[in-house]
């Protein structure tokens, strides 16, 4: 019992420093935004930061700018700040995408998606812009994708089993993304889009465009979450500096 307390600080101390990174990278990508723009919202945590941080520069800086949210989550987080927002029907070329990622390699290749569900529509996004920058926290950096995290993969509801096999028989094992409901039992995760997410854990992912393609191939998938070939940048918040990691 008397370690009990020790080991809830811990986990604290460590969140409050996460926290403190995305939020020093969130003030950061402010940066990235001019008048007059449309940009692309991501989701997450590290976007949260960076909405709010986008608020307090529009009401400061009295810029105009309009935001396309990928997420429920992120959208409500926008209009707290203050951001106003638009939609792809209105504007299908954005001019700044500022996501998160939970996986960042070297080159710049990204895995998304690995807690929640938002990563098709954030790819939609990132890829009708002009700019795609990722922020994080330095906890994000790994050598390999696939180190931390399986591959998410949406798939159409009737299709899972199929799209599971076919993930199985590239050597993925996989299992279905599930939520525990407020009875305690776990029930399938739903989509904004109304679909499932599979979880495919690969022994690695060595060439993440050859695996993203061959995901993309199964019948049935809708999306994956590896990002190959696509951000222009990454900035990664370590206490209380920021690194920019550019490709090329």
């Amino acid at each position: 019992m008397r370690g009990e307390p020790r080991t809830v600080l811990g986990v604290i101390s460590s969140l409050d420093k996460a926290n403190k990174e995305k939020e020093l990278v969130g003030r950061y990508a402010c940066r990235f935004v001019k008048d007059g723009q449309i940009l692309g919202l991501g989701s997450g945590s590290t976007v949260a930061f960076f909405a709010r941080a986008l608020g307090k520069k529009i009401r400061e800086e009295g810029i105009e700018v309009h935001a396309i949210p990928t997420s429920y989550q992120i959208k409500f987080a926008a209009m707290k700040a203050g951001i106003p927002l638009t939609t792809l029907m209105e504007h299908q070329s954005i001019d700044v995408d500022i996501d998160g990622a939970d996986e960042i390699t070297p080159d710049l290749n990204l895995m998304k998606g690995a807690s929640a569900s938002a990563f098709t529509m954030e790819k939609i996004v990132a890829e009708a812009s002009e700019r795609f920058i990722i922020i994080a926290d330095h906890r994000k950096l790994v050598k390999r994708l696939g180190v931390k995290f399986p591959v998410p993969v949406e798939v159409l509801p009737d299709a899972h089993a199929v799209v599971s096999a076919k993930l199985k028989e590239m050597g993925a094992v996989t299992r279905l993304r599930t939520r525990t409901d407020s009875s305690g039992l776990a029930q399938p995760l739903i989509t904004e889009n109304g679909n499932l997410v599979l979880e495919a854990r690969f022994a690695e992912v060595a060439d993440p465009q050859k695996t993203g393609m061959e995901i993309k191939s199964i019948t049935g998938v809708v999306e994956h979450g590896l990002f190959f070939g696509m951000a222009e940048r990454a900035c990664v918040a370590h206490k209380n500096r920021v690194r920019v990691i550019e490709r090329g």
